[in-house]
């Protein structure tokens, strides 16, 4: 046996390999997706008839798709077209309303500020959207 062909497999975490303050990781650490979401996928699977892609997992695809400039290109390489609309369909949604209600300064309703408060960072104010 010739030495110089001998291989090594090392075994690695990707928990090791990203460092603590990486950006995606503050990401993880300021929402709980599965909290902030479980209600809106429960009513599409409800409204749909049957379960869908995981709002979650799609929510997560198109916020990387924006982080990291990836085209619709690449997203074609891992998602269906019906995904892929369903992915763009769902933060436009969201991003519809964030922006409404930013500019409107709606008020948050007791339930929904509570969730936030439980859900979010510590460092999370509700700002304009709390009248007095």
């Amino acid at each position: 046996m010739n030495n110089n062909n001998i291989l090594q497999i090392e075994m690695v975490s990707i928990e090791d390999l990203v460092s603590p303050d990486h950006v995606y990781r503050q990401y993880q650490r300021l929402l709980n997706f599965d909290s902030l979401l479980k209600g809106l996928q429960q009513e599409l699977d409800h409204k749909l008839g049957a379960q869908g892609y995981g709002i979650v997992c799609l929510f997560k695809c198109l916020l990387l798709q924006v982080m990291e400039d990836l085209s619709d290109r690449e997203l074609e390489k891992y998602f269906t077209d019906k995904q892929i609309v369903e992915i763009v369909a769902t933060i436009s949604i969201f991003g519809f309303l964030n922006r409404w209600n930013d500019s409107m300064a709606t008020k948050l309703e007791e339930k929904p500020l509570s969730f936030a408060r439980e859900h979010l960072s510590k460092n999370w104010e509700p700002g304009k959207h709390v009248h007095a």
